[in-house]
């Protein structure tokens, strides 16, 4: 529920309170009164819990971001040693080609 819909409950169970007499037949009082301390109990928590979700998102991209950013560095020194002739950069470099291959690479397409 968001903000304003939670508001409206609220305020519902206000005049519910004071103006019962509007309150049809056919309404499940108690019930709706239930529905409404669990919504206004456990929305803080709702709302503490999409933050950390956030805030657990924005530090897995970061960290991602930088941990590509390293494994690019990596890549491009086998890369370089490869060419250079080290017989064990070799190996590493074409293990590696295959996942920093441009995508319009016939490689890379191959391998999907």
């Amino acid at each position: 529920m968001g903000d304003k819909t939670v508001a409206t409950v609220q305020k519902v169970k206000s005049y519910l309170e004071t103006n019962p007499e509007f309150a049809p037949s056919y309404m499940d009082k108690a019930e709706f009164l239930k529905d409404e301390a669990v919504v206004t109990g456990l929305n803080p928590i709702f709302n503490l819990a999409e933050q950390l979700a956030s805030d657990l998102n924005d530090t897995v991209t970061l960290a991602g971001s930088e941990a590509l950013t390293a494994s690019m560095l990596y890549y491009g020194s086998a890369k370089e040693a490869a060419s250079k002739g080290v017989a064990t950069a070799k190996p590493v470099y074409e293990d590696l080609s295959q996942r920093f291959s441009k995508r319009g690479n016939k490689n890379f397409s191959e391998k999907k």
